[in-house]
């Protein structure tokens, strides 16, 4: 058994994240939060309106910055109504030049097939939508 096998599995609560957030901002004059793929934090909705409706109160009585990323689903949009939003999507572009960028480490079958790899790249870039 290695070190980091002995550490406990557990994640902070949503208090003693609170705790740990408000402990961290005594040490700087302002601090930046960043929580991605809120959509996919906690088991249940009430879990993520529990860590926003800390976020806000957290915001309200000391320096932080909070930028919180997410899907676009009803179930997150509607815990950030009077927050202020912006939509960022990938253009069609910006995938291409990712895929292609990635295809490098693709077989050699792949890598030798140029058809194959516009075929490749024109199905990712249709179904993900900007995703």
């Amino acid at each position: 058994m290695n070190a980091y096998s002995a550490l406990p599995r557990n994640r902070p609560g949503v208090e003693e994240l609170k705790d740990m957030l408000r402990e961290a901002s005594r040490s700087f004059s302002c601090a930046h939060v960043v929580i991605d793929a809120m959509n996919e934090h906690g088991p249940s909705d009430a879990d993520r309106a529990r860590l926003v409706s800390m976020l806000h109160d957290l915001q309200k009585t000391s320096n932080f910055k909070i930028l919180v990323t997410a899907r676009d689903v009803p179930s997150v949009s509607n815990l950030f109504q009077n927050s202020q939003r912006s939509e960022i999507r990938a253009t069609d572009e910006d995938l291409k030049t990712y895929l292609r960028g990635r295809l490098s480490d693709s077989p050699n079958f792949v890598k030798s097939n140029i058809t194959l790899q516009d075929e490749l790249v024109t199905a990712v870039v249709h179904s993900t939508d900007g995703m």
